[in-house]
This record gives C-alpha cells, sequence and structure tokens, in this order.
C-alpha cells in the first residue's frame, strides 16, 4: 500500500512540476516561417518583436517619444557632435558588461553591410569611443531628426567580439548574444524559445506560416497578433487590445521585367485597379488609402483625389496584352484566409493570373527575380510614423526594392529630405517626393488598417500592451494573474475573427 501511496504521489509530483513549467510560459504564434536576427538584413515584424527580447539599443521609440535604454545620457555638444555616456551594469547574455567598444564595432558592421532602412549612416561622419563607456558620434550636417531615426528597432547592440566571429561563421546569428532581457534557447524551423536573463517567463514563439491560426488552434496560445478563422463562440477567455501601428498594402510592378519599364503601361493597369472588394473582406478594420502613405504617418495629407488624374488619363488606354500575368504575394503580410480575393481583383484584369508565395522578406529581391512575376502585393509600416520608411525601397539599389525602380534624382530627393531642420519642412519635402511617386505609377496603395488586434488569454497580465506598435512590446512585462476570474471591458470578439 505505501508502494501504490508513493508512486501515485510520484505521478502526482511529476504532473504538478510539469503544469508549473508549463504555467511559466508564454505562447505566441509568430505571422513568419523564420526569424531573421541579422541585423543587416531586413526583418520582417516577428524578427524585430524577438530582437526586442534579446537584444538592447541606446535608445528605443516608446509611444512617440524615444526614451534611453543602455544609453544613461544623449547629449549635442555642439550641433554637430553627441556625446552618448552608457548606463554601468548592463550586460550581455554571457554576463560580459557592454562597453563604448561595442556599440562602435556594432555601428561600423552596420554601415559596412550598407543595410536596411539605416538612414543615419549617411549623416554620421565618424563614430568613436571616448572612454569605456562614453561614445562620441560626430554629423556631416545639422540634422534634428537623428536621435528619433536612432530609436528605431535597427540599431541593436552587439558585443564586439561576437561580431566578429559571426562574420566567419554566419550561423551563429541563429543564437546572438545580445544585452536584452532575454537570450534564445532554441531556434529551429518549428519555433523560438527564449529564456529570461533575469525576471520573467520563458517565452514560446512558433511559426505559423500562413499568418492565421484557427478557433481551436487559439486556445493553447498565451498571446495572438494574428487573424483568427473560425466561429467567434469558439474564442473563449480571450480579450482583445487595439495597438496603434497603421500598416498600408500595395500592389506594385516588377519593373526588372521591361514591359513594366514603360510607364503608360503601368499607368494603363493601375487604371483599371480596384480594391473594393478586398476592403469588405477585412470589414471595418480596413479604409481605402488616400495617399502614398497611411493616416499618423509624417508627410500624410488627405488626397481623396489621389490617383483620379491617372484613373482619368489612362482609362481608355489598352492595358498590355499578357498571356500569362503573375503576381507575387507575401504571406507575412496578407494571411491566407484573404488571399484568393487579391487573386481575384487581378484576375478582373488579367482572367489568367496566377499567385506565387513569398514566405519572409529578408530574401524578398532574390525570390521576386526567381519567380520573375509582374507585380507584388505587400504591406509597409513606419516604425517611427515617417513617411521615408514608405519611400527607402525605392532610394537604394542595396536594399529590399518590390518594383526593382531606380532613378538617380528620385534617390537624391529622398536623401535630401533626411536633412530638413523642421518637422514642417520634411513633410512638405515629403509630399513633393510623393506626387512624382504617384506620377511614375509603381505602387498603388489599395487600403490602410490603422489598428492591430491582438487577442490576449484572460489568465495573463499584459500591462503596457497597446500603448506601442507589437514588435516594441517587451514581454518581461507579461505575468499570470493569480485567479482566471476576471472580469474584462473589451471588443466583442465576433468583430474580430472570421
Amino acid at each position: 500500500m505505501g508502494k501504490i501511496i508513493r508512486g501515485i504521489f510520484a505521478l502526482f509530483l511529476c504532473i504538478n512540476t510539469w503544469a508549473t513549467v508549463y504555467a511559466q510560459s508564454i505562447k505566441i504564434p509568430l505571422r513568419s516561417t523564420y526569424i531573421t536576427l541579422e541585423p543587416y538584413k531586413l526583418q520582417d515584424i516577428s524578427s524585430l518583436w524577438v530582437s526586442r527580447q534579446i537584444n538592447c539599443q541606446l535608445i528605443r521609440k516608446h509611444g512617440r517619444e524615444p526614451t534611453l535604454e543602455a544609453a544613461s545620457s544623449l547629449k549635442y555638444v555642439s550641433p554637430l557632435i553627441l556625446n552618448i555616456k552608457l548606463k554601468k551594469g548592463v550586460l550581455f547574455s554571457d554576463g560580459t558588461q557592454l562597453t563604448a567598444q561595442d556599440v562602435v564595432a556594432t555601428f561600423e558592421y552596420l554601415r559596412n553591410k550598407g543595410t536596411e532602412f539605416r538612414n543615419i549612416f549617411d549623416w554620421i561622419e565618424s563614430i568613436t569611443a571616448n572612454k569605456k563607456l562614453e561614445v562620441v558620434i560626430k554629423l556631416k550636417k545639422q540634422t534634428p531628426n537623428f536621435i528619433t531615426a536612432l530609436s528605431a528597432p535597427h540599431y541593436a547592440i552587439f558585443k564586439k567580439s561576437f561580431i566578429e566571429k559571426a562574420n566567419l561563421n554566419p550561423t551563429l546569428w541563429k543564437k546572438p548574444i545580445g544585452c536584452g532581457g532575454y537570450k534564445i534557447d532554441e531556434n529551429n524551423q518549428e519555433h523560438v524559445v527564449l529564456i529570461p536573463n533575469g525576471k520573467g517567463l520563458q517565452i514560446i514563439f512558433t511559426f505559423e506560416p500562413n499568418n492565421q491560426v484557427t478557433a481551436k488552434e487559439a486556445q493553447k496560445y498565451n498571446l495572438i497578433p494574428m487573424h483568427i478563422v473560425g466561429n467567434p463562440k469558439e474564442i473563449t477567455h480571450f480579450h482583445t487590445v487595439q495597438v496603434f501601428d497603421p500598416y498600408q498594402f500595395y500592389f506594385a510592378f516588377n519593373t526588372r521585367l521591361s514591359i513594366w519599364q514603360n510607364k503608360e503601361n503601368r499607368c494603363a493597369v493601375f487604371s483599371r485597379i480596384n480594391s473594393d472588394t478586398i476592403i469588405k473582406q477585412y470589414d471595418n478594420k480596413a479604409k481605402v488609402a488616400d495617399n502614398l502613405v497611411p493616416s499618423g504617418i509624417l508627410g500624410y495629407s488627405s488626397n481623396r483625389n489621389y490617383l483620379s488624374g491617372i484613373m482619368n488619363k489612362y482609362a481608355m488606354r489598352s492595358i498590355p496584352k499578357k498571356k500569362d500575368f503573375c503576381v507575387s504575394l507575401m504571406t507575412i503580410s496578407i494571411s491566407k484566409n484573404y488571399q484568393a480575393e487579391y487573386l481575384h481583383m487581378v484576375r478582373q484584369i488579367y482572367p489568367n493570373a496566377t499567385l506565387k508565395i513569398i514566405g519572409g522578406c529578408s530574401n524578398m529581391n532574390q525570390v521576386i527575380e526567381q519567380q520573375e512575376c509582374d507585380g507584388s502585393f505587400f504591406a509597409f509600416k513606419s516604425n517611427y510614423l515617417d513617411a521615408y520608411e514608405y519611400m527607402q525601397a525605392l532610394s537604394t539599389t542595396k536594399g529590399i526594392s518590390p518594383t526593382g525602380y531606380y532613378d538617380p534624382q528620385l534617390v537624391a530627393s529622398i536623401k535630401d529630405s533626411q536633412i530638413k531642420l523642421t518637422a514642417e519642412q520634411k513633410a512638405k519635402s515629403y509630399r513633393k517626393i510623393i506626387k512624382h511617386i504617384e506620377s511614375l505609377c509603381l505602387m498603388y496603395p489599395l487600403f490602410t488598417i490603422p489598428y492591430d488586434i491582438v487577442f490576449v488569454k484572460n489568465d495573463i497580465s499584459t500591462p503596457g500592451l497597446g500603448q506601442e506598435p507589437i514588435n516594441e512590446y517587451y514581454l518581461g512585462h507579461v505575468s499570470y494573474k493569480q485567479t482566471s476570474k476576471v472580469n474584462h471591458s473589451h471588443q466583442h470578439l465576433s468583430q474580430v475573427v472570421h
């Protein structure tokens, strides 16, 4: 009898231990097939969210305001000299201290790689380590927007010796040595597991390549930042949080193909595009785009007549004849449930159109070139609510460019916009550039989704969620509540589940 009791007790202990471990994890699906932690590559929202947990920056955007992180102070000693002092005791995940040498090595690494969204390197003359915990940045010109741009989530700091090793062995980027609150325990084809360096719960990110989960699958997650397919009545024990983070959805021509290097051909097709049926699929979450960039972005100006001139001018012009019309689609932007409607829109113009899928954005150029499609569907967003991030794809030969279009004069005007001294001057410059881009018929803005909807299980607490883009939310704040009997005033799930 004693052996039986001890056996039952041991079994209970195992079950109880398993339940405790399970309860100490937060499970989250990612809208991707993999994550990219190499900072010189284009990182999608899922990669940026993982990076947010494992890395630190000098300064980070919180809401609309930059806040200090690894830096204890940033001070202009002259209009061209920025002095940065680092906090004492900021540690990498291997226990070593972050120093000025690590900051300099990181910035030089990013500069030499010619990376995405790195306009700050057009402004920097030099960056040096003045003391162990002091960095000095010398600018080429007075640039009031420098600190704001530096707070974007593209400037994670890495250990100098790690960068040197990763240069020789790129596979090390699967588990980089960062200075954030978490470190990577596992990173494989199914999931990414993070464990806290100090306080916090284990985080398990799983990949959902279709960018959606079913109502039944939802129950195994604690926090879901994506589309849920199914009956709203099946989604129990969740509430929703709205996150202001405007996404603009586009159709863009691939000018790598000779037929679409002709502006007249592009504009003729633009005059036939009708996105009304797609917008209806998103219910009340989407609104018609009335500018190249969405509302809430510096440079935006409401224009109900946006593209109307092109519609009127080219409506009677014949579209180019094509037996086979192909369009690429980014699954990280558009979930599987909506993809048929995008194809249907194209087939209203080219009845035999087909769809090809792009699973990640870090190698988008290569995939577009391989697929040889006529155009692509994707979504852009801004990390610091600035039109530059929507134009950046047209301002470089080295970065991600769905259109493949390059015009030195356009590049020069985009770069010139970044050294305007006031927000008003920048906005005026942006509107001029936007008008020029509109006339080129390169990128057709279909619609805007101003808010992300995040499903949160009622048994966890997520302080601060909704105050910043989801990829900037630090999961070290998340905790389990003491009781499951929690009342929430929240948006009815039937409005956000399909």
